[in-house]
Formats: C-alpha cells, sequence, structure tokens
C-alpha cells in the first residue's frame, strides 16, 4: 500500500512539470489529487511534525485576503477572486503538514522533476512558435503587428496563457535545470543547451519585460554562485548578445523602446500606462494606509482612476501591476510585512539547507512581483507555492541538534572511516557544529574487531572524551562488529543513556547477527543489552536488516547505502576496452581476495595476455614483505600504495575493470565497489554481504565464487574477447551510481533518518 501511494506522490508531483500545458478546469484537480494523496501519507505516518513557522506565514496572507471581505463593497467578485487564491493556501498545507512525516524527496527526485520541466516548456515553445506562423486575428494582420505574439499566446487552443504567465513558467524551468548542473557542465554543448532556443525565442517574441530583465539578473547569479570565476567576461557576453538582440528586434515588436516613452503619456503605451496605475495606488494607499479596500475592489478602484487620468473609460477594472502593492492596497500593511517575512523565511530555509543555487529562482520571483501581479490567476499561484515549496524540501524545518560522532576517522583510510568523514561532513552543514571521537587505530591491522590488548589500551584514551556528550543531542556511533568491537563502546552509550540522548548505531557490515548468534550466557545478554539501548539503526541495505533486527524494532531500522564522492566523476576519461586494465583498491588483507587476484594475474602472464594491473591500499606490516614481492614478480602490475583525491580519480577513470574477489568476514557494501561503478569499471566481485544489492550478474559486472582463482581468469579473458559487452556494463554502472549512490544523497537520507 505504501509503495503505491509513493508512485501516486511521484506522479502527482511529476504532473507539476506539466502545467503550462494544463488548461484552468484542470489545475484544481491536480491539487485536489496531489493533497488526497498526501493526507493519506499523513494518516499512515508515524510522526506528524507541523513546520509551523513556513506554513503560519503562508497561511496568514490568505487568511488576511479573506478577512478582508469585511471591507469590500463587492462581495461577489471577492469571492470569485477568494476561490482563484485557494491554492496559497492547500499547496503550504500539503508541504508543510501533510508532507512533513514523509519527506516529498524521498518519493521524488528535483533532478528528474527539472528535467521533465525543462523539457516539456521546450516542447511547448515550440508549439507555439509554430502557432504563431498559423495565427490570424482581424486585429493583429501579421507577425509585426503589436501584440500578435501576446494575442496569439492567449488564443492557442486548449492551452492558451497569459504570456507574463507563459515567460516566468521558461524562466524557472531555465533556471532550475542550471542551478543542478554541475561547474564544468554549465557551458558544455549539450541536448539541453539546445533546447534553449525556442524557449529563448518565444521569452523574446512574447516580450515580458520585467521577466527578461530578472532572468538576466537571476543568470548571473547562479554563476556567480556556482562558478565564480570570470563572471564579468560572463556579464559581458550575456549583455552584449541581449542588446545585438535588442537592437536587431523590429520596432513594433520591441517592448523595451516603450521605456523611452515611460513619461510621455501621450505615447499611451504599456509602460506609461503601468506608471499612471502606480500614481492611482500609492494615492490610494496614501488615503488609508492602515485599512485595504478589501478583495475584489482594488481593481475596480484602480480602474477608475485610471479612466479619469486618461479620459478612457474602456477599463472597468486593472490590476497594480505590483504584487507587493496589491497586498497593501487590498488587505493593509499587515499582509504586505506577513509576505516579506515568508519571503525571507523561504530564503533562510534554502540557505540552511545548502540549496544557495536555488535562491536565484526565489529571486526572480521576487522582482518579478514588483512590475507583475503574479499571484492574480490560479496559474501564478500554484507555480509560486508549488516551485517555492517543492524546492526548500517539503519537510518540517531541521532541528539543526547537535551531532556526536563516535567511530573510526580516517587515517587509516577504510570504507568505513571514509563514511564517517562523509557523515561527519554532513552533520556540520546543518549550521550545527558537530563534535566527533575518533576511535581509529594507529595503524591498520587485518585484526581489526578481535581482541588485542594494546588496541584496547588506545581506545582506552577516548574515554576521556566522554564529556562531548554534555554538548549534544544526538549521538551517532559506528561500532565494530565483534563482541569487543561492540563492547568497548559501552561507556559511551551508557552514558548517553542516562543522559537521555539519542542514540543511532550505524553497523556498516554483515556480521553483526552472526556475531550474536554465536554467543552464549551474559556475553549474548550484554551484546542484546548495549545494541537495544540505540534508539534508531542504519545497515548498507535493506537485506541487512537482521542484523540490527534483534535489537531494535523494525520500524526503526533503516536502510542506508554507501556513497561515491563527486571529484571522483568530475573529470571522466573515454573507456577504452581493447586492452584488460585492472583495478584493486581496498586494503590488501587476505580476506579481501588479494592474493587470489594476484595469482589470476600471474596466470594471465603465463598465458601471454597482456594487461595493465593498478593496486591500491593498505598493507599490514606483517605482510608487507610478502605482498611487495609478490606484486614485482608480476609483469603489468603497479602497486600504488595509499591513494587519495585526484590520484584515486585518475586511477579508476584509467582502468576499466575492477576486481574484489572478497570474503572479509565482516563485509557489508563496500564503498570502493560503487566508486569503481560511478568510474565505469566492470565490477568482478563474489556473492557476499549485501553486494548481491549492489552487482547484478550480467548487468553491473559478474558475482564468482569465493576463493576460486580460475573464475576471475575466466571473466577476464570474457571481458577481452568481449568489448561491447563490457562497454554495455560501463554504461549500466555509470547510470546506477548517478541514480543511487551519490554522496549528496548519502548526506541528504542520513540527515532524513537523524530527523525521522
Amino acid at each position: 500500500m505504501k509503495k503505491i501511494i509513493d508512485k501516486l506522490l511521484a506522479l502527482f508531483t511529476y504532473s507539476f512539470s506539466a502545467i503550462i500545458f494544463m488548461p484552468p478546469a484542470i489545475k484544481p484537480l491536480l491539487i485536489i489529487g496531489f493533497g488526497a494523496t498526501s493526507l493519506m501519507i499523513f494518516v499512515i505516518s508515524n510522526k506528524r511534525i507541523v513546520n509551523k513557522t513556513l506554513f503560519f506565514l503562508s497561511c496568514l496572507v490568505f487568511v488576511l485576503y479573506c478577512l478582508s471581505l469585511t471591507s469590500t463593497i463587492n462581495i461577489a467578485d471577492g469571492l470569485k477572486m477568494l476561490e482563484t487564491k485557494l491554492s496559497m493556501f492547500f499547496i503550504p498545507l500539503i508541504f508543510s503538514v501533510f508532507l512533513s512525516g514523509k519527506k516529498i524527496r524521498t518519493a521524488t527526485s528535483v533532478e528528474k522533476f527539472s528535467k521533465l520541466f525543462y523539457y516539456i516548456n521546450t516542447a511547448y515553445s515550440a508549439i507555439l512558435l509554430v502557432y504563431f506562423t498559423q495565427y490570424e486575428n482581424p486585429k493583429y494582420p501579421n507577425l509585426y503587428t503589436p501584440g500578435f505574439y501576446q494575442s496569439a499566446s492567449r488564443e492557442i487552443p486548449f492551452i492558451g496563457e497569459h504570456h507574463t504567465y507563459i515567460g516566468l513558467i521558461l524562466a524557472i524551468s531555465i533556471l532550475l535545470l542550471f542551478s543542478l548542473k554541475k561547474k564544468i557542465d554549465f557551458f558544455k554543448p549539450s541536448f539541453s543547451t539546445l533546447c534553449l532556443a525556442p524557449m529563448g525565442v518565444l521569452i523574446w517574441l512574447l516580450q515580458p519585460r520585467a521577466i527578461i530583465l530578472g532572468l538576466f539578473i537571476a543568470l548571473l547569479m547562479l554563476f556567480w554562485t556556482a562558478i565564480r570565476k570570470n563572471i564579468i567576461v560572463i556579464a559581458a557576453i550575456i549583455f552584449t548578445v541581449g542588446s545585438i538582440i535588442l537592437a536587431l528586434t523590429p520596432k513594433n515588436n520591441n517592448r523595451f523602446l516603450e521605456i523611452k516613452n515611460l513619461f510621455d503619456y501621450s505615447q499611451f503605451n504599456s509602460a506609461s500606462q503601468r506608471l499612471i496605475i502606480l500614481e492611482c495606488t500609492v494615492a490610494q494607499i496614501k488615503q488609508n494606509p492602515f485599512v485595504g479596500l478589501g478583495i475584489g475592489t482594488t481593481n475596480s478602484v484602480i480602474g477608475d482612476c485610471f479612466n479619469k487620468k486618461t479620459n478612457d473609460f474602456e477599463w472597468k477594472a486593472i490590476n497594480t501591476h505590483n504584487q507587493y502593492l496589491d497586498l497593501w492596497l487590498t488587505c493593509g500593511p499587515y499582509a504586505l510585512i506577513s509576505f516579506l517575512f515568508f519571503l525571507f523565511c523561504i530564503r533562510k530555509h534554502m540557505l540552511s539547507s545548502g540549496n544557495k543555487r536555488f535562491i536565484s529562482i526565489l529571486f526572480l520571483f521576487v522582482f518579478t512581483m514588483f512590475f507583475e501581479n503574479i499571484l492574480e490567476r490560479q496559474t501564478g499561484i500554484i507555480v509560486f507555492y508549488f516551485i517555492v515549496f517543492y524546492l526548500v524540501g517539503g519537510e518540517a524545518k531541521r532541528s539543526h541538534q547537535r551531532v556526536l560522532l563516535i567511530g573510526p576517522l580516517p587515517n587509516p583510510v577504510t570504507g568505513l572511516s571514509i563514511a564517517n568523514e562523509l557523515a561527519l561532513s554532513t552533520f556540520n552543514s546543518t549550521g550545527k557544529s558537530a563534535l566527533s571521537i575518533n576511535t581509529s587505530p594507529k595503524r591498520f591491522s587485518e585484526k581489526l574487531g578481535r581482541f588485542n590488548l594494546i588496541s584496547l589500551l588506545h581506545f582506552t584514551l577516548n574515554y576521556l572524551e566522554i564529556y562531548k556528550i554534555l554538548y549534544v543531542s544526538k549521538v551517532y556511533y559506528t561500532p565494530g562488529q565483534t563482541f569487543f568491537g561492540v563492547l568497548k563502546y559501552t561507556p559511551f552509550i551508557m552514558f548517553s543513556k542516562f543522559l537521555g540522548k539519542e542514540i543511532i548505531v550505524h553497523i556498516h557490515g554483515n556480521y553483526v547477527a552472526k556475531q550474536y548468534e554465536k554467543l552464549e550466557g551474559l556475553q549474548k545478554r550484554m551484546f542484546r543489552k548495549i545494541l537495544s539501548y540505540s534508539d534508531k539503526g542504519i545497515v548498507l541495505s535493506k537485506t541487512l536488516h537482521d542484523n540490527l533486527s534483534p535489537f531494535i524494532a523494525k520500524e526503526n531500522i533503516f536502510a542506508l547505502p554507501n556513497f561515491y564522492k563527486k571529484y571522483l566523476t568530475e573529470q571522466p576519461i573515454e573507456k577504452s576496452f581493447s586492452e584488460l586494465k585492472i583495478c584493486f583498491l581496498s586494503n590488501l588483507m587476505n580476506e579481501k581476495g588479494i592474493f587470489f587476484l594476484l595469482e589470476a594475474l600471474e596466470k594471465l602472464n603465463a598465458k601471454g595476455i597482456s594487461f595493465k594491473a593498478t593496486i591500491a591500499g593498505h598493507i599490514e606490516q606483517s605482510q608487507g614483505n610478502t605482498l611487495l614481492n609478490k606484486m614485482s614478480q608480476i609483469e603489468g602490475l603497479t602497486y600504488k600504495g595509499l591513494v587519495r583525491g585526484d590520484e584515486k580519480s585518475q586511477m579508476l577513470q584509467e582502468a576499466n575493470v575492477f576486481v574484489l574477489p572478497t570474503f572479509y568476514r565482516m563485509e557489508g557494501l563496500p564503498i570502493s565497489i560503487i566508486e569503481a561503478m560511478a568510474t565505469g569499471n566492470v565490477i568482478i566481485t563474489t556473492d557476499h554481504g549485501a553486494i548481491p544489492d549492489l552487482v547484478t550478474e550480467g548487468e553491473n559486472g559478474f558475482l564468482i565464487k569465493k576463493k576460486s582463482v580460475d573464475a576471475i581468469v575466466e571473466k577476464l579473458l570474457f571481458l577481452r574477447k568481449n568489448l561491447s559487452k563490457a562497454k554495455e556494463i560501463s554504461n549500466n554502472n555509470i547510470m546506477k551510481a548517478k541514480s543511487n549512490f551519490t554522496s549528496e544523497k548519502f548526506s541528504e537520507k542520513l540527515l532524513n533518518i537523524l530527523d525521522a
């Protein structure tokens, strides 16, 4: 049932990307469907946390509109306008209340929405451009008649819309897509760049001046936030291109030229008309600055004033063409103040959640409202409130409670220490500086997790930092998976429990359940008791839930897969499969299969098969000479030692096959396999731990028999002979990693779990 509701939520959310194609009668039905699905999620949620600040501020404006009915002289028009503005209440209700227990981003992807939004708007632009060539209206006999394009955009059958809202939607889709691009992709030619052409042409033909100018400034803001280099050059290029287009635009179609006659009322163009409207609005506010005219009255009063000033009694009602002054004139200054607080709150929310690039979209809305009443019509209200609430995540604001991380951090470098390093960075990104107790041993050993008196004495020094628990609300710890690996965390856990701190345990492996089964008597009871003190548990995959289910309630166990860091894929190298380029990246432990891989490479040497093999990772001191001697005898093999950063990225990018024949007893979901997938390597590994959740046979690589040299050789020879299959698997892995295992997704899910 939950899966069906999640799919419905995704369907309704993604449907908003096609808002530009929807007739007026369909839009309320979309809101109703979206609301009903969200209500079902709210009803079945275990925790219901309302984002009181956002909900109160956003709905207060609607309430003030309702109260303004008491001062209106036209109740019928007021009620009709209130019906139009209902989305001002329902969309905040959906995001701030109904979806607070289940964040919308767990069911949908902003990246996917942005692409749908962008390409749907591209299609709309192409259709409307074609329609312009077929449009006929006696009032606008040809393409060069002023108002031709604006009229055609309203009158196109089924999908007609006011040119201001068309321009606004197209501008938002452009900003949204580019705000999610990587720095290196900003100016890279692509299909999405090509799609800018029809949208750009349409926006220019429709000439929504405020939106064009706002888009120009917002793009500069976006480039500055994302790139911070050559911003002056970029601004000059955009300005020069815009000036050339402006100069080449026929005079009759160029609404920007009207600004030259802004104060010449005899010209009576749209620019001078707006100045008259502004004078009327300010005059009405001065008459009674503390009480609004009432919804349904404002437009008629402004219309009467405009007619008197121009001696043109054609207009019955005119809006203020300024959203802020409209709020003041209609509902009083209290509505304007509330709305400004709401906008400030949205900005603060975006900044605190790390979504700085989305500020450009908020700016476009804020800027446009100085020149247009975008909340006058249903389309504008839906677009503004949906986009704004969707981008801030739809969740209750994070409490940003301080977290203490207890666990190993680099160095030495292990999958666990790398994960903890990112977790600590994630906790710091919330605005509250996290604390940490680094439990890493002084040097790497294959005996990690087993009882060792020296390492235990070293670990006891960490107890001197137990006072840090006093300064946090949550304690996140990543213990070992053996009895002693868990036992040594007992003082931290007991002290946290005594102080009433929330405790989150994160297990990076698949050995806890097996260890629990092996224990007996007092040891088993102690092991169970220690882990059961945790309020929440995290495992690497759903198939690993059993590692914590004996100790923690099922609903409090969460799956959080490992990740790869973005720098690994920022400078991709074209993969070549003409030669085997083998890579091994892990600690050089026997249980990681290093000796079996080396024997396989020796067999390839014996068969006369050329290859390049690169091996990197820690070597335990006791194994150092043995491994180094063995590796030095294999032709085509290079040992890199410990690699990080660009060296690690280059190593993975240059390889085409990643081999990890692991049978490590504590293996979970190796980070190294995810990193290899992200860089397009074919995976050869074993059916061990949660690896089958990551690698599908023949699709992402191959799952071979454990401790089998022949199995490794067989798959390497297969790939050497089947280059097209290797290329196919490589592409599959890049797509899978990008969709599921980015460090950003890891951080977002980790914070969601902490806030659950």
